[in-house]
């Protein structure tokens, strides 16, 4: 796991306070490519009809605070809300993409 390697966590952090633009280039392309895939899911009708552009961003929360929850940590010490974020996370989870 990452947090159990001090190094990447340091790296991770330079990163995420020095080049800010890297890591919200990479999350933009995440959710991008996400969001093509549950398009074409809900055009073949494999997934349920939805609004694939928010239900990739709830997919890209998941797996950010899944792969790095110091990353929630420090947003919620920093007085950010995630109760939009973990909301949709759960909708998801409970409702489900697939038919």
């Amino acid at each position: 796991m990452i947090e159990d390697n001090p190094k990447i966590l340091e790296l991770a952090d330079f990163v995420s306070s020095e080049r800010l633009d890297l890591v919200e280039k990479k999350l933009t392309g995440q959710i991008s490519q996400i969001a093509s895939i549950i398009g074409e899911g809900v055009r073949t009708g494999e997934f349920n009809d939805c609004d694939a552009e928010k239900t990739a961003i709830n997919i890209s929360n998941a797996l950010k605070f899944i792969n790095y929850p110091p990353l929630a940590m420090a947003m919620l010490a920093l007085g950010a809300d995630l109760r939009k974020d973990t909301e949709g996370v759960v909708d998801l989870l409970l409702k489900g993409l697939q038919k």
